[in-house]
């Protein structure tokens, strides 16, 4: 930031296409593959902004400007790379050829009684087959080789700069479950299987959100091999559960439904989002 007396003049920050990143000439700091905003800088802006608005009225357009086309310019690279951050599966017209738990068949689809009212996919699982101390059992599949929604989710994780997974699940059972999950490459191995937190009781849409950082406490076992080479080649994601000890090995149905499932993205990303609607707001 430097002045040439009369004004303000803020240098135009560049897009590095590769990753996604923006040099620090601004304020803005790169890390780990996306973008991070600067809080000083933010402050700075803003600061700037409210005085130089008192004499001229335009700066915060014109900072608006160029973040407008810095935010466009990387979207563009990381839309081209492949688009796997952002992607969300709302289930509107179908079950989007998620399957059930041994991938026989489609989900259950409703159009109605989702979340919101909306739609969402089913699975139903009996737990017959469960034991004492047994891998939990996956009742949800979205798997490559099924096309599952279209393999919109399918790449390199780590280079999409994906930081977690998260949706809605409820289930019927006559106890609280935790969700679990299982991400691999489409040849189903190597995996990374997680569990989620948060508690689900019964016939409540819960949200859940999986940490799927490389220090995530989520992660239970890589089978054997490493973060890099899991999420570097996603391919399949499977979701189980926790089978209650009251409830291991009884001959009951029971039914587990999914909706508006979202990748997360980094947070530095949506943060710029956020700095260029302020800053047209401020120009207003």
């Amino acid at each position: 930031m430097a002045s040439d007396g009369s004004r303000a003049v803020l240098k135009r920050p560049f897009c590095n296409h590769r990753g996604g990143k923006f040099a620090n000439r601004v304020g803005f700091t790169p890390e780990a593959g996306y973008v991070s905003i600067n809080i000083d800088f933010i402050r700075r802006a803003r600061r700037l902004g409210a005085r130089v608005m008192r004499t001229e009225g335009l700066f915060i357009m014109q900072v608006s400007n160029w973040l407008t086309t810095a935010v466009a310019s990387c979207a563009f690279a990381m839309q081209a790379s492949a688009g796997v951050v952002g992607f969300n599966e709302s289930f509107t017209a179908n079950s989007a050829s998620w399957r059930n738990s041994n991938g026989a068949a489609d989900l259950a689809w409703f159009s109605s009684g989702g979340p919101s009212g909306g739609s969402y996919a089913s699975s139903t699982f009996n737990l017959i087959s469960t034991t004492a101390g047994g891998f939990p059992p996956t009742v949800i599949r979205a798997q490559q080789g099924y096309g599952s929604s279209g393999g919109a989710f399918v790449g390199n994780w780590i280079a999409e700069g994906v930081t977690g997974v998260s949706f809605r699940f409820r289930h019927d059972l006559s106890e609280a479950i935790n969700v679990t999950g299982r991400f691999a490459s489409a040849n189903n191995f190597p995996g990374a299987a997680v569990v989620a937190f948060t508690p689900v009781q019964a016939n409540v849409w819960t949200t859940i959100f999986i940490n799927l950082t490389a220090t995530s406490p989520n992660f239970v076992s890589f089978e054997g091999s490493s973060y890099a080479a899991v999420f570097s080649n996603i391919g399949n994601m499977q979701f189980g559960f926790t089978v209650p000890a009251a409830l291991v090995g009884q001959n009951i149905d029971g039914h587990f439904d999914i909706a508006d499932f979202n990748i997360v993205p980094a947070p530095g990303a949506l943060a710029l989002i956020g700095l260029v609607g302020l800053a047209r707001r401020r120009a207003r």
